[in-house]
């Protein structure tokens, strides 16, 4: 039975966060490409933000639910998702069903190094957060798009 979308992301965490933290390059000892960089400039920007407290407004578009691909508002506190809100209803949700934005860095950084012809990234020019991550070929291989728009810095 297929994985639902939202417990495809709570799996990946623990493996996500590594792969954040990890110092060296993503392609080992290769010069790295345009998008590499693009992501290493982008993820530098977002750290010297220094804030693990925000919101944002997701939209995810895949072969999922109708519910999971609803567009959200995400609360995150000290790095964390606290909490998930169904934007046309205002029903709260679990919290696993959207991750926070390091986990996006994470997720764009796997994806590079898997699959770097079939991965598409837009970084918000001040912030360095993605805002559009095009993830696969919806076409050919059921890939999916994850849209963060209207991302707020809350008080630490």
């Amino acid at each position: 039975m297929p994985q639902s979308s939202g417990s495809v992301f709570r799996a990946l965490y623990p493996l996500l966060g590594l792969l954040l933290g990890a110092c060296a390059g993503i392609t080992g000892g290769a010069e790295p490409t345009a998008s590499e960089i693009a992501l290493e400039r982008a993820l530098a920007r977002w750290r010297a933000v220094e804030r693990v407290n925000y919101s944002f407004k997701s939209t995810i578009s895949c072969f999922c639910t109708s519910d999971f691909r609803a567009p959200k508002t995400v609360r995150v506190q000290n790095g964390v998702v606290v909490s998930v809100v169904d934007r046309a209803t205002g029903t709260p949700e679990a919290p696993g069903n959207r991750p926070p934005i390091d986990s996006l860095f994470a997720l764009v950084r796997r994806e590079l190094a898997e699959r770097p012809g079939n991965t598409q990234i837009e970084y918000d020019a001040s912030l360095g957060y993605p805002r559009s991550v095009k993830l696969g070929m919806p076409e050919s291989d059921a890939g999916s798009f994850v849209f963060v728009d209207s991302l707020v810095l809350l008080p630490k």
